[in-house]
């Protein structure tokens, strides 16, 4: 799909960022009717948004977590209206489920009219869209209650990976899958001069003392982060891949931590984790 159609996929309140997303998940046959949805790491922009594109293509229960309450609720409030209205305008993009057009449009308008009685503004539930608000790790959830978990750049940020693996691997059901877009690059890269996406791999730019939470990063390369999922009892496939070279002067001034590794996984941007519970 071209910019040209309509996609805006830099505005992150955009329903084409929400099906830009959507499309990391590699949909096979039946994959998520009727199946329990979990969205880790929702974001402040429009949290309800994937949970509600998953909801009307045939997804079961959904929850949707984050951290942070949304930064513009009444912005939030208008992101899920308009996706709502994209999918009954547009249902050749946003229709991609099993079900038929019928109940998508049904399903959207069910989310619509529940939206419009509640609202987003105190990140209230919307019939069978949830909304956790917290840490994820020290969500009481009963074990097994999804069967297809998805996150975008949310691992990185986990102090614990391995404590957060587990709690994934603990609520979700044998036979699921899980998409997990892990972005190893330093966040500071996106916003600040002077920064590359391998700075915090040097000994000179390491330390992340002072810098916003949402720029943080735990610093564990994609071998480190597949032994955490495997650890925590998971089948893991690294799928896509992102390299950047390290330039000599990083290479040069590599930490020690990292001096173990192989360049490959030193140089490693952003991939994609396929995780399976059997």
């Amino acid at each position: 799909m071209s910019r040209s159609e309509g996609q805006h996929t830099t505005d992150l309140f955009s329903p084409y960022h929400v099906l830009e997303t959507a499309r990391i998940i590699p949909f096979r046959h039946n994959d998520i009717q009727n199946k329990r949805f979990l969205d880790l790491g929702c974001g402040v922009s429009n949290p309800l948004g994937l949970s509600a594109l998953m909801y009307a293509n045939g997804a079961g229960k959904t929850l949707a977590v984050d951290m942070r309450r949304p930064s513009f609720p009444e912005r939030a409030a208008a992101a899920i209206v308009d996706l709502l209205d994209a999918c009954l305008a547009h249902p050749d993009r946003f229709h991609f489920g099993q079900n038929s057009q019928a109940d998508f449009e049904s399903r959207i308008r069910k989310v619509r009219a529940a939206h419009d009685d509640a609202g987003l503004a105190s990140g209230q539930d919307i019939l069978p869209i949830e909304n956790f608000i917290g840490d994820f790790v020290e969500m009481q959830l009963p074990g097994a209650s999804f069967d297809v978990s998805v996150s975008r750049a949310v691992f990185e940020h986990f102090e614990d990976v391995h404590a957060a693996a587990r709690a994934l691997y603990r609520v979700v059901s044998h036979g699921s899958f899980g998409v997990h877009l892990i972005d190893f690059s330093d966040h500071r890269f996106y916003k600040k001069p002077g920064f590359s996406r391998h700075s915090h791999l040097t000994s000179s730019l390491a330390s992340m003392d002072g810098e916003p939470v949402e720029d943080r990063v735990n610093g564990l390369r994609c071998s480190e982060m597949a032994g955490c999922f495997r650890e925590a009892g998971f089948q893991v496939r690294v799928g896509s891949v992102y390299r950047v070279p390290l330039s000599a002067e990083e290479l040069q001034d590599l930490s020690p931590r990292y001096e173990h590794l192989e360049q490959d996984d030193l140089e490693t941007c952003v991939a994609t984790f396929h995780l399976i519970k059997t």
